[in-house]
């Protein structure tokens, strides 16, 4: 039995999107470069600010990690995993500034999301990065809400925006 395709956005859409995303730390030069590589027949990259939520500390960046993993548990979240970037780099020779990034998860959550469809995986966990950058720590999330425009034909109800409320008051608890 063949499986109906889904209509999704294409391949060089969604890896304009991640680039936009995995670039935010980086100056508008590069992002206009990749916005001026893309065909004219994708989507326009959607800016920094609305695929994301940002805030900012001055809270030293073990701190703020920790506050995060705490408000994240006290809202149901599990830290699935912290990822040392900073670490990682350096050990192939690469040196940045201190960067985790942080994957949370609700299993209650991300059942539903799957359940709806199983393609919304590559959106799971949520994940929180963490940097420091000009003096203060950073902390940037993609907004879960995302995934409407990513799989605009998929019903996930009211999850994303609840995933969202929930993380963002995560983070502003945390800073």
């Amino acid at each position: 039995m063949m499986r109906s395709m889904k209509r999704f956005p294409s391949i060089a859409t969604l890896f304009a999107m991640f680039a936009a995303l995995t670039l935010s730390a980086c100056n508008t030069d590069r992002m206009e470069q990749t916005t001026n590589a893309r065909s004219s027949t994708d989507s326009p990259i959607l800016a920094i600010e609305d695929i994301s939520y940002t805030n900012s500390s001055t809270k030293p960046i073990d701190e703020l990690i920790a506050a995060i993993e705490v408000a994240a548990a006290e809202h149901n979240f599990t830290v699935l995993q912290k990822h040392d970037i900073q670490g990682s780099l350096g050990k192939k020779g690469f040196d940045i500034p201190p960067y985790t990034i942080i994957e949370v998860c609700n299993g209650k959550f991300a059942h539903t999301i799957l359940s709806a469809t199983r393609e919304a995986g590559m959106f799971l966990p949520c994940r929180i990065a963490v940097y420091s950058e000009d003096g203060l720590n950073r902390i940037i999330m993609m907004k879960p809400s995302l995934i409407r425009t990513m799989m605009p034909e998929s019903d996930f109800g009211s999850i994303p925006d609840e995933v969202e409320r929930i993380l963002i008051s995560v983070i502003e608890e945390a800073v």
